[in-house]
């Protein structure tokens, strides 16, 4: 235990040299096709996380997280410093992948109107599925995501 240390002010002396505001890095994450067919095969939560995994750069993330205890938090860099992230700047972040996908999904529907057009193996509809967020409740799926995300981008105790 630490006592009374501040992840907040420490993100701030360690963690400020080249890193984008976390809403210009939401607003320019990339969904490519490939991104796409990797959500097909694996399923909305596992695809929603390689596309963050692939558009976070090294270890100059725009959000962290941190363990403390058994409460767990995230932290967005935003106006050159680092806040606790809100219940909203989680949800936009989830919106704005979604809408991101479902563009991917429309270019990825140009280039295979075979697997489109063909109504009797219902591959089509279990991708549409999966590209709008699969058969779960949002809920449950926002929250597997969640968790999945902070092991990314947790900082350890070691690196402390």
């Amino acid at each position: 235990k630490k006592g009374k240390f501040n992840i907040i002010d420490w993100l701030n002396m360690n963690y400020i040299q080249d890193i984008k505001y976390f809403i210009d890095w939401k607003k320019s994450l990339i969904v490519t096709v490939e991104h796409i067919e990797y959500l097909f095969d694996n399923k909305y939560v596992k695809g929603v996380v390689n596309i963050l995994k692939e558009n976070l750069e090294d270890d100059v993330y725009p959000i962290r997280s941190f363990k403390e205890g058994t409460k767990k938090y995230m932290y967005i860099f935003d106006n050159n410093k680092w806040k606790l992230m809100k219940d909203k700047d989680f949800m936009g972040l989830i919106a704005n992948i979604h809408s991101k996908i479902a563009g991917a999904f429309l270019r990825w529907q140009k280039d295979n109107q075979d697997i489109v057009n063909n109504t009797k193996n219902g591959r089509y509809e279990r991708f549409m599925i999966e590209a709008f967020g699969g058969r779960r409740a949002k809920e449950v799926t926002d929250k597997e995501i969640n968790k999945k995300l902070f092991k990314i981008i947790e900082i350890k105790d070691s690196e402390l």
